[in-house]
């Protein structure tokens, strides 16, 4: 069956003043500093060979950057299409389309899959119309530390309530997705396996699945999300970099930017934000520009001293002193987050990138920066924003009698509950016709009684005992209505659990797993990537059917 869209306001979820100012202001904000975000492929300048024919940037020429790319993936056994990526990326006059996310346990949520999609999508569609390669590239960022939230793995139980599970032995250090090599002792990944087993319902068929996407012994968290992400998306030619593979080759772009001036464009960038009513992102600490590795664990460079201070450190570093440890020792630095977008644009031939609106906080401040370090103009496609619907989820709103449309953008309007009460119902209609039958009898009992006083008395007892038996049928209608009530509520929970997940966005808390296992193959993500508008305006909601046979157990 052919997916079915429906297509809800892009403000769904709500938006900050932020993203409001940059949809509004399409293709160039002002207020932005001149940030590109396009609606259409004219809006996005086609990019220049740079640096001679065979140079994407100062850093690394395309084919180093190819062949790099291609080694790191060789071992995964990839698909012919990711191959053939890597080989036209080396053209010189090929441009990409950048996507990123840390490292998700299990594939991580959906949210990572639609954007890894977007940019296939994206891709595509410049390379249709500007008759030259562009790869889509999604970047893992396995440098990051956040341990803590990408240990995490939440499922919808067979109660569809989300259910958390997590590794074991991981900790909340500060260490990289990319330094976590998984134990199987130590993680205990056999017990992680059957909780997930346990976790799921009953009768599907996750074998297959549990095989893709379970992290494996001797892997890293960056590794193992690498994996799962292009068996996935692999014959769709995504190529996903590993940024800690691709230290050697960021650490040449990261030691000439910090013999820069970083500090005064970021202030500017600031003051323009703060100055046209845009919030920059609040900050109690100043930025942390790139990350150390010190005794194992990720360590933030800020600003100070003589130009560069770790945290908790009571010396300092010129810019040259640290331009001059990470040549020699590129392996334990990376970039942070705002550093990391003009990183990736030095060493790749980016045409554009795509991201949330929580990534165009980071986009937003960086105009004056790349004109500081000789970068172009930056181009933002905010991300595609997905709600998802299986056999599953339609069930569960069709008993609760409300639609997907409707929950989504009313959730605090919960359609009218079939319940009883003591004055409205059947059970209440039932309960007033004994009272009329018993007054209407106690109104003929003295013409009865003339004809025959034995049987007023009579009379009177029949009248008792309808009442009793009317009252016994008010209680099973009541009784009945009540279940049927507390069915519809149950139905209407599901629901709400499976398009709102802990009052948050499907695609931030369920999972490419589990949506996959629901539909008995990942067939659907084909259909989902199909659906992808380049340029997104509003929120998509896509009604998937799969594997229909597989066991019912939504109650």
């Amino acid at each position: 069956m052919t997916p079915r869209p429906h297509y809800l306001p892009a403000d769904l979820f709500g938006l900050d003043s932020l993203a409001r100012n940059a949809l509004s202001s399409r293709p160039r904000s002002a207020a932005l500093g001149g940030l590109i975000v396009p609606d259409q492929a004219s809006a996005i300048p086609e990019p220049r060979s740079m640096r001679g024919p065979a140079h994407p940037s100062e850093f690394c020429d395309r084919v180093e950057l190819a062949e790099h790319l291609a080694a790191q993936l060789e071992t995964l056994g990839v698909h012919p299409a990711v191959q053939a990526s890597c080989e036209k990326l080396a053209k010189p006059e090929s441009a990409c389309v950048v996507a990123g996310q840390q490292p998700g346990l299990v594939g991580g949520p959906l949210m990572s899959l639609h954007k890894a999609l977007h940019a296939v999508r994206l891709a595509a569609e410049l390379e249709r119309t500007w008759k030259r390669p562009v790869v889509p590239i999604f970047w893992n960022h396995g440098d990051d530390h956040n341990l803590a939230e990408g240990q995490n793995l939440w499922l919808r139980n067979r109660h569809h309530d989300p259910c958390r599970l997590a590794l074991s032995g991981l900790g909340s250090g500060r260490k990289s997705f990319a330094s976590v090599v998984l134990d199987a002792q130590e993680h205990r990944l056999d017990a992680f396996e059957q909780s997930i087993r346990a976790t799921l319902s009953r009768g599907r068929e996750v074998d297959r699945p549990l095989d893709l996407f379970l992290p494996r012994a001797g892997e890293s968290l960056e590794r193992a999300f690498t994996r799962v992400l292009t068996r996935l998306t692999g014959h769709l030619g995504l190529i996903v970099l590993e940024a800690s593979a691709l230290r050697p080759i960021a650490g040449r772009a990261l030691a000439r930017f910090v013999t820069g001036d970083l500090n005064g464009p970021h202030e500017r960038a600031q003051a323009r934000l703060r100055q046209a009513g845009l919030e920059p992102d609040g900050e109690t600490k100043p930025i942390a520009w790139l990350f150390g590795e010190q005794a194992g664990q990720r360590t933030a460079l800020r600003p100070g001293g003589d130009g560069f201070r770790y945290d908790g450190e009571p010396g300092s570093r010129t810019g040259v002193e640290l331009a001059s440890e990470i040549a020699s020792q590129p392996g334990r630095f990376s970039a942070g987050a705002l550093l990391r977008t003009l990183v990736q644009d030095a060493i790749l031939p980016n045409a554009a990138t795509v991201g949330g609106f929580g990534e165009l906080r980071y986009w937003a401040r960086t105009p004056e920066l790349r004109a500081e370090l000789g970068l172009g103009p930056p181009v933002f496609v905010p991300r595609v924003h997905v709600t998802l619907t299986t056999p599953i989820v339609r069930r569960a709103l069709e008993r609760a009698g409300v639609d997907a449309a409707r929950l989504l953008t009313e959730p605090a309007k919960q359609p009218a509950k079939r319940t009883s009460s003591s004055s409205t119902g059947p059970a209440a209609a039932i309960r007033a016709l004994s009272e009329q039958l018993g007054r209407s009898l106690a109104e003929l009992r003295p013409e009865i009684a003339k004809a025959d006083r034995g049987l007023s008395a009579r009379s009177k007892r029949t009248a008792s005992d309808v009442a009793g038996h009317l009252e016994r049928l008010a209680a099973r209608v009541e009784r009945a209505t009540r279940n049927q009530g507390g069915k519809h509520d149950r139905h209407l929970r599901h629901a709400q659990s499976m398009l709102r997940p802990r009052g948050q966005p499907q695609e931030r808390v369920l999972t490419t797993f589990q949506t996959t296992v629901e539909l008995g193959g990942p067939d659907w993500i084909d259909q989902l990537h199909d659906w992808i508008d380049p340029f997104p305006t509003e929120h998509l909601l896509l009604d998937l059917d799969g594997d229909t046979d597989a066991p019912a157990t939504d109650g």
